[in-house]
């Protein structure tokens, strides 16, 4: 079942360009339309973000969904244990911005395990750097 799910996570790679001068900042964007079917969840992974990134997301679903920004860590253990770093349900369009506390991978988890029709939710990511001094 786990081996099911992982399939269903859309990939999207968010590059920060590490290599930039020191007192440059970098900024990546995307954006990508979520289709989850009614009982199920997906998400869309996020790699490579540095300590310190900032990701500002904004959701628009077309119905009521719960929204989750979870860790490698938190993800292994979701749905059973659902820790994450910001989780909201919502049914307009909402913005946030949420700062990495640690290097890795992170996933914005869209979960209509409860609901009973498909969802359709538009994500739009902006990840960037602070500058450094």
């Amino acid at each position: 079942m786990m081996t099911r799910r992982l399939r269903t996570i859309c990939v999207l790679l968010v590059w920060l360009g590490l290599g930039s001068a020191p007192a440059a900042s970098a900024t990546q964007s995307f954006s990508v339309t979520v289709e989850v079917g009614p009982g199920a969840w997906r998400g869309v992974r996020m790699t490579n973000l540095p300590k310190a990134a900032r990701l500002a997301l904004r959701i628009e679903p077309d119905g009521p969904i719960t929204v989750l920004i979870l860790d490698s860590t938190q993800l292994s253990r979701f749905p059973a244990e659902p820790s994450s770093l910001f989780s909201a349900n919502t049914e307009r369009p909402l913005s946030f911005e949420v700062a990495v506390p640690r290097a890795g991978t992170y996933y914005a988890i869209f979960d209509n395990r409860t609901g009973t029709t498909e969802r359709k939710i538009v994500l739009a990511v902006s990840a960037s750097l602070a500058k450094r001094d």
